[in-house]
């Protein structure tokens, strides 16, 4: 049997690649969810949008945060997509490469 492919992530752990789709899944599905509450309290369309909106109407700081949320964490998205395309080749080439050394292994074996 193969041994799992795996990369340093972020300096700290080796991870495979279900495990690193994983946590980008969950990044890309949190900063969506952010974008869509910042969106809704800056421009509010449910009754707790309006709710939320009034009460940080006295705060222009939170307002602020609220307008300059989405196209912050779009920038970091893309950011994310540079990253995920790096390490996708990186996981490619690992994947090639523990491929060619089982066909190896395989060869010699079956040479012997």
């Amino acid at each position: 049997m193969a041994e799992p492919v795996t990369i340093r992530f972020c300096g700290v752990t080796d991870v495979t690649l279900p495990t690193y789709i994983l946590y980008q899944v969950m990044g890309v599905v949190s900063m969506l969810l952010l974008i869509v509450v910042a969106v809704e309290i800056v421009s509010p369309v449910t009754s707790l949008g309006e709710w939320i909106s009034l009460h940080w109407s006295d705060e222009p700081i939170l307002m602020d945060i609220a307008i300059w949320t989405p196209p912050a964490l779009l920038t970091v998205l893309l950011l994310e997509v540079i990253e995920s395309t790096f390490v996708l080749t990186t996981f490619r080439r690992k994947f090639r490469e523990r491929d060619e050394r089982v066909r190896q292994q395989l060869l010699s074996r079956a040479a012997e």
